[in-house]
């Protein structure tokens, strides 16, 4: 898929005001750190803004509301996330360099979920802060919006008890 909008992208934006600007590939990690490196040295060594524009691909929808396969194909998007994905590329220079392996791969997936698994253990058996600290740790006095929430939050959960968990404090 072409996209075409009207102009140049940002970085021409960024040029017409007098900004340094830079274009990089916005889907590959390496690109992106050397050119957010080489903006942080002109930022901090010449004291002047500079612009990065990120070129990428979104391979969701804009939001719930959207249906992008509409307008693309769902093999245009898987074909985006599994050969123009940033984590893919990246790991498929790791692999070339000889620092990685699906072993390796393997074995730290095995482990992650071992972590998670045992993070998540260790969460539930904690003792579940009271339901209105969700709504009264930010502000010093609650906004409308919040209390209309938090009065059908607990309305929800006295309609439909079995849906939350028994040992909430309310």
């Amino acid at each position: 898929m072409v996209c075409i909008w009207a102009g140049d992208g940002i970085v021409v934006k960024g040029q017409a005001y007098g900004i340094s600007s830079i274009r990089v590939d916005g889907n590959d990690a390496l690109a992106i750190y050397n050119a957010v490196r080489n903006a942080r040295q002109i930022a901090i060594n010449e004291q002047r803004p500079i612009l990065i524009e990120a070129m990428t691909y979104r391979v969701s929808h804009h939001s719930t509301s959207d249906d992008s396969t509409k307008y693309r194909s769902t093999d245009e998007i898987e074909h985006w996330k599994t050969m123009h994905s940033p984590v893919t590329r990246f790991l498929k220079w790791l692999e070339r360099k000889g620092w990685w392996s699906d072993s390796e791969e393997a074995k730290l997936h095995v482990e992650a979920k071992k972590e998670v698994k045992q993070a998540i253990d260790e969460a539930e058996r904690e003792e579940m802060p009271p339901l209105g600290d969700m709504f009264t740790d930010v502000y010093d006095e609650l906004p409308s919006n919040l209390m209309e929430q938090e009065i059908s939050l607990r309305e929800t959960i006295q309609r439909h008890p079995n849906d939350f968990p028994k040992n909430m404090p309310i």
